[in-house]
């Protein structure tokens, strides 16, 4: 798969009442003295006081933690206290753990000791939050609200500021966004970005802008990149590309009057497969078609497509799409197919090959194993029922195992010859409570059952494997309101 060389990072986000005003700016970088991380030799405390902010909608505290530990036995090296409210997976590269706030702060946690090397917290008003960010040999590139910084990976010092004309959050105004697309390890990482009417690049290591070319206004996601192109989705215009090195125009994909670009599910070498929905306010005027929804396979080289399929794309649960084998397995709804199913259909041809069937109330993760894949449910509301569903399915869609389980995972990650899924166990079958245990587990993927449970004091939710093969991961209780 061609998108597997690239680091590809985007996080639209609502707003969170907790941010705090501030002016405008980059950003200042604290330095940490040694002794700001302790180990776990006992159970965690969940006996720490607990801030309410709403008793009848979420009680949670303002602890949240990195952990490392081994993902052949679960042992803990150490847990390091960071700002809360991490949303984001932590970044671990240059020996550093690097954890991500949607307030904008990002700490360098040092993985030899769980230390605190550097934090950083971006100057904000009431709408600035964090987009994304990604870790390169050279830098730390942070994309907020407001702008993108460049970090050095070891000082958190800011290397350069790239700002935007405009809020991304503000209503009203002809917005920039922004994707971070990097290959890991690269000297020099592309960035494409949308901004007021252009996509440009810029050199993460400098902040340089690379080139900048006009498209239309009429956007409907950020730039992405497949090889050497990069692809930008609009609303009206369908899908227009340009050359990554040059910036130059290559092809356009028009899409059709009534219809807008939903957005990427997945790609392969051949082909990216996007999805189309009704786009009722489009400036035509045009009344959109009853099959403007559908799953489209689009030439990624030459623009053409290959294939169209009738899709009820506004059920979809794009986050789960994955490509297994010569199939794109994705979970949704589909004309003359009864309910909610995780069906795969044939990348080249469009041919649905099998289903199985979801619930479309839960929140499914699909990962790969060695010759299937493994399905992950959970309430989408988090409240009512905390367990998860666990089925383990062969590439042909042959079901393998099926567990009922009272921890409830929130992410999952394969990693060599066992699946780790980090979460909770609640202690209230209908509530969930302050004094809930996280945990992250070590699962057999060929039976379902548990190799081993390491407990933390929070919830997990966000996994990294390093390149030495140990496993960083946060925990909070930040997910838990109604």
């Amino acid at each position: 798969m061609r998108r597997s060389t690239a680091l590809l990072l985007c996080c639209a986000l609502t707003g969170l009442s907790a941010c705090e005003g501030g002016a405008t700016g980059s950003g200042s970088t604290t330095t940490t003295a040694p002794g700001a991380a302790f180990a776990i030799t006992d159970p965690p405390d969940t006996s720490a006081p607990v801030e309410t902010l709403d008793p009848d909608r979420c009680n949670f505290d303002y602890r949240t933690q990195l952990s490392m530990l081994d993902p052949a036995t679960g042992d803990l090296a150490w847990t390091a206290d960071v700002p809360y409210d991490q949303r984001y997976a932590p970044l671990v590269m240059h020996g550093m753990a690097y954890s991500l706030t949607t307030r904008g702060i990002v700490t360098a946690i040092d993985l030899a000791t769980g230390e605190v090397a550097w934090s950083w917290e971006a100057e904000r008003n009431s709408t600035t939050y964090l987009r994304g960010a990604m870790a390169t040999d050279n830098v730390i590139a942070v994309v907020t609200s407001r702008s993108m910084v460049g970090l050095h990976p070891t000082t958190g010092d800011d290397m350069w500021q790239h700002d935007f004309p405009n809020d991304i959050n503000q209503v009203g105004t002809e917005r920039a966004t922004a994707e971070l697309v990097a290959v890991p390890h690269s000297d020099q990482p592309f960035v494409p970005i949308y901004e007021d009417g252009n996509v440009l690049a810029l050199d993460a290591t400098s902040g340089d802008e690379l080139w900048r070319s006009p498209t239309t206004k009429d956007f409907s996601y950020g730039p992405t990149v497949e090889g050497d192109v990069v692809l930008q989705p609009t609303f009206e215009d369908g899908i227009i590309t340009y050359d990554a090195a040059t910036g130059s125009k290559q092809w356009q994909w028009n899409i059709r009057p009534g219809v807008g670009v939903a957005g990427e599910l997945e790609a392969n070498d051949d082909v990216a497969i996007y999805a189309t929905t009704k786009y009722p306010s489009n400036p035509s005027g045009v009344t959109p078609p009853l099959d403007a929804e559908q799953l489209v396979a689009i030439d990624w080289v030459t623009g053409a497509q290959r294939w169209a399929l009738p899709a009820f794309t506004e059920t979809m649960q794009w986050w789960s799409t994955i490509v297994l084998g010569s199939s794109i397995l994705v979970p949704g709804q589909f004309p003359n197919a009864d309910g909610f199913n995780l069906t795969a259909i044939d990348l080249a041809t469009g041919q649905i090959g099998w289903r199985w069937p979801l619930d479309e109330n839960q929140y499914t993760r699909i990962i790969h194993l060695d010759d299937g894949v493994l399905l992950s449910s959970v309430d989408l509301d988090g409240t009512q029922r905390p367990r998860s569903t666990w089925v383990a399915l062969a590439d042909d869609g042959t079901p393998r195992w099926f567990v009922n389980s009272e921890f409830q995972a929130r992410h999952v990650l394969q990693v060599d010859d066992t699946t780790l899924v980090a979460g909770a166990r609640y202690g209230d079958e209908n509530a969930i409570t302050a004094s809930d245990i996280g945990a992250v587990q070590s699962i057999d993927p060929t039976t379902g059952s548990v190799r081993w449970s390491t407990p933390l004091r929070d919830a997990a939710q966000w996994m990294a494997l390093t390149d030495g093969g140990v496993l960083v991961m946060s925990s909070d209780d930040m997910l838990f309101c109604d």
